[in-house]
């Protein structure tokens, strides 16, 4: 599985509307805030735990973000 790049948008507008800062999402997800800030402008994209952590930290929900890379599948093509 990988996080799909809608990622990176999502967890800037979670993190703007509750009004936290990259250094205390960072701090939840156990990575610094170089990292995050990376993460955030989309730079890079997380390892599947480290989204789960960023995700947990801003109360998303991770399933949106995830695509199967083993059968190539991804959210548009399930009905």
């Amino acid at each position: 599985m990988t996080i799909d790049y809608r990622f990176a948008s999502e967890i800037l507008r979670a993190r703007t509307e509750q009004k936290r800062t990259q250094e205390w999402v960072a701090k939840k997800a156990g990575i610094s805030e170089r990292w995050y800030k990376s993460i955030e402008s989309g730079k890079v994209r997380p390892s599947f735990w480290i989204g789960i952590q960023i995700a947990a930290a801003l109360k998303l929900d991770m399933n949106r973000f995830l695509r199967d890379t083993a059968n190539g599948m991804d959210d548009s093509s399930i009905e």
